[in-house]
């Protein structure tokens, strides 16, 4: 206030959050609008408490407008943003194994790959992958995939699965694998384990020879 209100003259403001913070996850505003001046005074404050939590997230905004105040009329300034920065690590997201075998090709049988963060984030990650030129195993003969690329992490979640379904042959052959290959995550960074290996053990019978 550019002067001290008068004995009876309270200056009232309202505060309006249009912000990217979201009030009691984030932060509390006290007192709650409207927000009034006691006569006499020359100004009122509003306290933003920010609230503590643990995920990676993006910087956000608490945006302070005033209102048409009473017994007084608005300053040249009337908005203030108060801007709480993040301070929590980026997590690392891993694959949970770097290998494992599945048993054969009489349909249906699955493995999962897992890719797993190290911490709870804000933000969803995602995490792309490929598949290795040096599988043996070959998409759609011998496995499928799913989802696509990219596995996504939703915000507040800590894991993704990648299902791979074993495909029905009745062929003796060599065991074969598919390699996932993990990509460059979004809002997260690569950990230990970005390879994992799928083997596709073979259960069928080695056939017989024989003279006609």
């Amino acid at each position: 206030r550019s002067a001290a209100a008068g004995p009876g003259d309270n200056v009232t403001v309202t505060m309006d959050g249009a912000s990217a913070a979201s009030v009691r996850e984030d932060y509390t505003a006290s007192p709650a609008a409207p927000r009034t001046g006691a006569a006499g005074a020359a100004s009122a404050d509003v306290t933003i408490t920010v609230v503590t939590d643990d995920l990676d997230e993006d910087d956000e905004t608490v945006i302070v407008n005033m209102g048409s105040p009473t017994n007084a009329t608005q300053g040249a300034t009337t908005t203030h943003t108060v801007t709480i920065t993040d301070d929590d690590a980026t997590p690392s997201v891993t694959f949970t194994a770097a290998s494992q075998a599945t048993a054969d090709e009489t349909g249906g049988l699955t493995a999962t790959v897992t890719a797993q963060l190290s911490a709870a984030s804000g933000l969803a990650v995602t995490v792309p992958f490929t598949i290795d030129g040096s599988s043996t195993a070959t998409v759609t003969d011998d496995y499928t995939a799913s989802p696509a690329s990219p596995l996504t992490i939703a915000a507040g979640a800590t894991s993704a699965d990648l299902t791979i379904t074993v495909g029905t042959d009745a062929f003796d052959e060599d065991d074969e694998t598919v390699i996932v290959n993990m990509g460059s995550p979004t809002n997260a960074t690569p950990g230990a384990t970005t390879t994992h290996t799928v083997t596709i053990t073979d259960d069928d019978a080695t056939p017989s020879v024989t003279f006609t």
